[in-house]
């Protein structure tokens, strides 16, 4: 069974697009057989990891969550598998990344897969609606079986339904944070609405980790050690518990050029996009020895 990660948290820019990629491509780049599932209708991460022109074949070809969740009414609704795309890194050394891509209409399809719900025979429509998004993403996972090592879900700003179902197929919610106070605000709206709301329903034998990781840290600045140590005393106080990495993800050029993807732009080495030692380290922190 694979180990699943959900990047999330509710405020934007804070760096999960980032994170998802890099601990994504640092594994495959190990040779472990990893699926990004984009949950974002920004698309960021889909274009970040395919290019701008392999990005629009696959919203042109419908290899989307959007069109699976679309889908999902339809007595012929294909798999999970069927909206795939191998080898979705432009790094040459991360050919065991696979990538569920995600594009605008996301939102759109939102509001359709409530309306289309009480067609499931499965749940209410007017009721926990994520769910039912949950189940589906769930028999998925396991009709995938041991195709994967990793799945990682990339979900949007806030919390919508299908960020629901990626939270609640995951062993492992990994919040990044930058070191600020609206940060520190949605810090603790993900402990005290967002990740209760979200997890309600799901198997609480299964085990749960909650990783907070600081990114875009200016390593001249005070911030990031003031905000460490502002979200130790709120884990502490809440009895939360989450863990703070160690590892700070700097504010570095190398970092912002490697969510950039261009036509032209793929990378030879690995340590052409990533520090090496960062990559490392974000594995230490997150997966643990592999």
């Amino acid at each position: 069974m694979a180990r699943t990660f959900a990047v999330a948290n509710m405020k934007g820019g804070v760096g999960k697009t980032t994170i998802a990629a890099m601990l994504a491509e640092s594994l495959a780049h190990r040779n472990k057989r990893v699926l990004v599932v984009d949950l974002d209708a920004q698309g960021s991460l889909s274009f970040a990891l395919l290019g701008e022109h392999r990005f629009e074949t696959t919203v042109d070809e419908g290899r989307t969550v959007s069109k699976y969740f679309a889908e999902r009414a339809d007595k012929n609704a294909r798999p999970l598998d069927a909206f795939i795309t191998k080898s979705a890194s432009l790094l040459e050394t991360c050919s065991t990344l696979d990538l569920v891509a995600a594009e605008p209409r996301l939102q759109s399809v939102e509001r359709k897969f409530i309306s289309d719900i009480s067609l499931f025979k499965i749940g209410d429509p007017l009721k926990h609606p994520e769910v039912v998004a949950s189940k589906w993403m769930k028999r998925e996972l396991r009709a995938l079986g041991a195709q994967y090592e990793f799945v990682i879900f990339d979900c949007p700003p806030g919390i919508s339904i299908f960020a629901f179902a990626g939270i609640q197929n995951s062993t492992t919610i990994v919040v990044p944070a930058t070191p600020d106070y609206l940060s520190m605000l949605a810090l603790r709206s993900m402990h005290d609405h967002a990740l209760p709301a979200a997890l309600r329903g799901r198997n609480r034998k299964a085990p749960l980790e909650v990783k907070i990781i600081l990114n875009r840290c200016l390593t001249t600045a005070s911030a990031p050690a003031t905000y460490r140590k502002k979200i130790l005393t709120y884990i502490e106080e809440k009895n939360w518990s989450a863990v703070l990495v160690a590892m700070q993800i700097p504010q570095t050029t190398k970092m912002q050029n490697a969510m950039e993807a261009g036509e032209d732009r793929k990378w030879k080495t690995f340590e052409d996009k990533y520090a090496k030692e960062s990559a490392a380290q974000l594995l230490q922190e997150l997966v643990g020895a592999i």
